[in-house]
């Protein structure tokens, strides 16, 4: 993608950020150890996390066998600076320094270790002082800035090449308040809410929430940032059908912006920003310190899980045919679910905390007689429906017993599908005959990451005042689909580019048949096309923009296909030199 832009504007040069090769602009060492100085030693010259694993002056055998024990788990990547959750980001074309997972322990005796697309330093943000300081100098020197916790970032916005990244990670307050209202807005009536600093994730979040005997609402993985890109991107979770997206939860941000001020941001203060930072995307209007977020009382949540083998031709499409006929039904009854599909096997879990036991089998019924009724189509490895007392009883024996895949490179794509492709017979087919055909382009290469057709929607909490700038149709939409692809350390570069490609192409299937929706902006294509209104629609984007001029007028925070992100920045903004597919 970008090398054909390239070739036709070769003379245009990489110049509105300043390259660590480049001494006339790049800071002296001096100017970084002022740096470090004024923000009390939490500046970090970034290693690559994999840097200890290859020959030479940073090989270190035990910390290589720790990184290598934990390469594939979430938690351990997202507390690594030198790491993404998703390697290439990590990468820039051939420049990397990353490990082949799977396999057993041995050193690379081979290959070079190079920064590829990670900063060559970060900021380990304790305070708001010190986040100032770090926005001043990138803007001084002209130094590309990323905003990251965890890293859980499709789209590669939280990492750069030659960057200054301000790391969240170890902001980790969480307060809990029985009556909370936000400052200086009597507009809002006192509520029980929580406030979670920057770098805390979900599985904190969840426990302490647990331990205060409220119901949080949040996202499926347990080191996904909890205030972050999943906050202000919207937020999807088992509970939005029944409570709404992550974004209709907050009261209150509190806010560093380009110019180094610290702001709360709430409905009556920076009402206008406050909309922005609901929905309009991490990384865009200032950093994000914590969140206020309303919390409800206990719940107990019937759950349905099951876990199938495909056995008969045409018993997936059979399958997605029963579970689309449903899908709308349940999600307006407050379910909420998880499809995914790996090539061989079906796995799902729904959830839903509106229902008693017996109204939630009787909802369930018709969907588990037709698996009862089709042995020889599908073999249930697992088939349970239970009630948690409690969310966090539910994330902890069920959810998270499934950990994320990572430490692999991943490209998806995804579209959301309103409620009139599932109110006839003839839609519905139309629906599951396009899931199909898209379906073709992504097995069996990617065989270890799955298909999803998710009930993470929110049709029941609709948003008819316009108090957040999500995309209006994640309000009447009923799935969340997204098609997956993936690639190891050692893929050749014409394999990564025909996977990439065939992501692209099964998601067309489902934009052809959903004029006028959109796409989740955290989980998207980073090809997405007419990506201004797929994420946020015309209207919104246009005033998305006005705000960030308001706020950002010298565009300190961009990142790819963010809100003020322009498409000749691919070939002015030495930032994105690492977008290859």
């Amino acid at each position: 993608m970008r090398a054909s832009i390239l070739l036709l504007l070769s003379s245009i040069a990489l110049a509105q950020s300043c390259s660590y090769d480049n001494t006339t602009c790049w800071p002296t060492t001096t100017k970084w150890n002022a740096l470090d100085q004024t923000v009390k030693g939490n500046l970090i010259s970034v290693l690559p996390a994999g840097a200890v694993c290859y020959f030479g002056e940073h090989y270190d055998k035990a910390k290589c066998d720790t990184y290598h024990k934990g390469f594939s788990l979430d938690l351990f990547r997202e507390s690594q600076i030198g790491a993404m959750q998703y390697i290439n980001w990590e990468s820039c074309g051939h420049e990397q320094c990353t490990l082949v997972p799977y396999t057993s322990y041995f050193p690379f005796t081979f290959g070079k270790c190079s920064q590829g697309g990670l900063p060559r330093y970060a900021l380990n943000a304790t305070s708001e002082h010190d986040i100032a300081a770090a926005i001043q100098f990138s803007t001084e020197h002209r130094i590309p800035l990323n905003i990251k916790n965890s890293g859980h970032d499709f789209l590669g916005r939280s990492t750069s090449p030659d960057s200054l990244t301000i790391w969240t990670h170890h902001m980790k307050n969480i307060e809990y308040h029985e009556t909370f209202q936000p400052d200086e807005c009597d507009l809002v009536p006192p509520m029980k809410a929580m406030t979670l600093g920057a770098g805390i994730k979900w599985i904190e979040a969840y426990a302490a929430a647990d331990k205060y005997n409220v119901t949080i609402i949040g996202g499926a993985q347990a080191g996904v940032g909890a205030v972050g890109g999943w906050l202000q991107g919207g937020g999807h979770g088992i509970l939005t059908p029944a409570f709404g997206m992550g974004v209709d939860q907050v009261v209150q941000f509190k806010v560093v912006l380009a110019d180094g001020t610290f702001i709360t941001v709430n409905k009556c203060q920076h009402p206008d920003l406050f909309w922005a930072l609901r929905g309009g995307g991490g990384g865009t209007f200032g950093v994000v310190t914590e969140a206020t977020v309303k919390v409800y009382p206990p719940i107990d949540i019937q759950a349905f899980h099951i876990n199938v083998f495909v056995l008969s031709p045409g018993a997936l499409k059979n399958l997605l045919a029963e579970y689309t006929r449903h899908s709308e039904r349940w999600i307006m009854e407050g379910w909420g679910g998880y499809f995914y599909y790996y090539g061989y096997r079906v796995q799902l879990l729904m959830g839903n905390p509106l229902l008693t036991k017996e109204e939630a089998k009787e909802s369930l019924k018709p969907f588990v007689e037709y698996l009862n009724t089709k042995k020889w189509s599908y073999y249930k490895k697992l088939m349970v429906f239970e009630t948690f007392h409690g969310f966090h009883d539910l994330f902890i024996k069920v959810m998270n017993n499934a950990p994320e895949l990572v430490g692999i490179s991943g490209r998806i794509a995804s579209r959301l599908v309103p409620r009139s492709n599932f109110a006839t017979d003839k839609s519905r087919s139309k629906l599951v005959n396009a899931i199909i055909r898209g379906i073709s382009h992504t097995r069996p290469l990617s065989f270890f990451v799955p298909t999803q057709m998710l009930m993470v929607t929110s049709p029941r909490v609709t948003d008819t005042e316009g108090e957040t700038s999500v995309h209006p149709t994640f309000r009447d939409s009923v799935w969340h689909v997204v098609y997956t692809t993936g690639w190891i350390k050692g893929y050749p570069e014409s394999v990564k580019s025909y996977l990439s490609k065939e992501v692209t192409k099964a998601i067309q299937y489902v934009r052809d048949i959903t004029p006028g929706s959109g796409a989740y902006f955290n989980e998207a294509d980073v090809l997405e096309p007419n990506w201004q209104s797929s994420f946020w629609g015309k209207s919104n984007y246009e005033r998305l923009s006005k705000i960030k001029k308001d706020y950002d007028p010298t565009n300190v925070f961009n990142c790819w296909k963010c809100v003020g992100w322009k498409e000749d920045m691919i070939v002015t903004d030495d930032k994105y030199r690492c977008y290859q597919y």
